[in-house]
């Protein structure tokens, strides 16, 4: 049984994880190198977390084999792991996405709380077994190391989704496309303000229009044209707007550029795209 459930929560909301239950189960999932049996599928290692396992991990929560399984497959669908069956096996990775989850503040939280032990994670299996499971987890781990993600996960949801909207090919439904995205491409951040610009032109035969996910694999805007959209910054009308989503008002500065330093700040915040001298 895992003794302290731990929950970064102000990350969990920024990776649309939808309740306290959800992110218990990810954050035992994102450690499963400690705990679970590695296994192989198709040359990548995932972990075979056995739903009666989990169960019990988390015997608190009173979980039922089900309720587990609706778990994985909307972790899985918010992009966070790769989940697949392996015969009767429920196995797991983390993706890029879900790797961000980690922090310095979260393992440090961990040694806080366990400051003696070294495996918060406490099951039937022998310490030799342990050991051997983080000797292979050593080899191909689940990467439970901090991911610094520069791009807030919200921020980019609905970029890319607004890009889906644009887009006039065949197409899956627009989480379904993000998971696929950021799974197949490991520079998805530096992908998303390209797409977000790049001009989507409609042939006279929308049957010439690829698929969506053919578009993304091929990485066809790399050879589209772009235009430069009109950003908050450009003009006071736009600063004005931008402040009132923070609750910030021109008249309460004495200077304007107080004023939009302030707005500036804020942006930053949320992770929101800013102006930047060269």
């Amino acid at each position: 049984m895992k003794y302290n459930l731990y929950v970064n929560q102000l990350k969990a909301i920024e990776l649309g994880i939808k309740n306290i239950n959800q992110a218990i189960v990810f954050d035992l999932l994102s450690n499963a190198t400690t705990w679970a049996t590695p296994v192989k599928i198709d040359d990548k290692f995932f972990y075979w977390v056995s739903r009666t396992k989990v169960c019990k991990e988390l015997e608190l929560l009173a979980f039922k084999p089900d309720t587990v399984y609706r778990h994985l497959k909307a972790l899985d669908s918010l992009g966070l792991i790769d989940y697949r069956k392996d015969g009767y096996k429920d196995c797991v990775a983390l993706t890029e996405l879900g790797k961000s989850y980690h922090s310095e503040t979260h393992n440090a939280s961990m040694s806080e709380m366990n400051p003696n032990d070294e495996n918060p994670y406490v099951g039937n299996e022998s310490e030799e077994g342990r050991k051997q499971i983080r000797k292979d987890s050593e080899i191909n781990p689940i990467d439970t190391s901090s991911s610094n993600t520069s791009t807030n996960i919200i921020q980019a949801r609905k970029i890319f989704k607004a890009f889906h909207k644009r887009y006039k090919g065949i197409k899956r439904e627009a989480n379904t496309e993000f998971k696929a995205f950021i799974k197949e491409h490991k520079d998805w951040q530096d992908i998303l303000p390209k797409l977000s610009s790049v001009i989507l032109e409609t042939p006279t035969d929308e049957s010439f229009i690829p698929k969506l996910k053919n578009y993304l694999e091929r990485r066809e805007w790399e050879s589209a044209k772009t235009v430069r959209e009109p950003q908050w910054w450009d003009s006071r009308k736009g600063q004005a707007q931008k402040g009132k989503e923070y609750g910030l008002n021109v008249e309460d500065y004495s200077q304007y550029h107080q004023y939009l330093a302030a707005v500036t700040a804020k942006c930053k915040q949320a992770g929101e795209l800013v102006y930047e001298q060269a």
